[in-house]
């Protein structure tokens, strides 16, 4: 009994060291990290949800040349779908980075806080679209 169980022990270890991380390709690492942050935006936690909107920002900032179909479906999903606002902006936004190349000079800098990615996009987002780079003088004094 005890060799049975040893064995099936050994095959175990062997066969999920051939499934292993090492051995998979980028593109497959790409699909499975999209496949993760789809649960998290689909979760009914709205800390998931804007961390899957955000992980999905971060992953374009790293492989900008990464087949991301499927993960401007899922933030297409939470823009029309999701209950929590800033999820559904910043899935927006983050849309916006992925389809204008114009903003792919923003990068994540810090992955442990989202917004000082949000805030750089807005304001790029701003300079770029509007014509707004924090130098105007307004005419409220007057």
């Amino acid at each position: 009994m005890k060799r049975i169980i040893f064995a099936i022990a050994i095959l175990a270890l062997a066969s999920g060291n051939a499934f292993s991380a090492d051995k998979m390709t980028l593109k497959q690492k790409i699909e499975m990290a999209i496949d993760g942050y789809e649960r998290a935006i689909q979760s009914e936690n709205p800390g998931l949800n804007q961390s899957g909107v955000f992980q999905i920002a971060h992953l374009y900032s790293k492989y900008p040349d990464a087949d991301l179909g499927k993960a401007k479906s899922i933030l297409k999903k939470a823009v029309r779908n999701n209950d929590n606002e800033w999820v559904r902006l910043h899935a927006r936004m983050t849309l916006e980075y992925i389809a204008n190349s114009e903003l792919q000079s923003v990068k994540v800098t810090n992955p442990e806080d989202p917004m000082v990615f949000y805030s750089s996009l807005y304001t790029r987002m701003g300079e770029n679209f509007y014509g707004i780079t924090g130098q105007e003088t307004s005419n409220l004094a007057e």
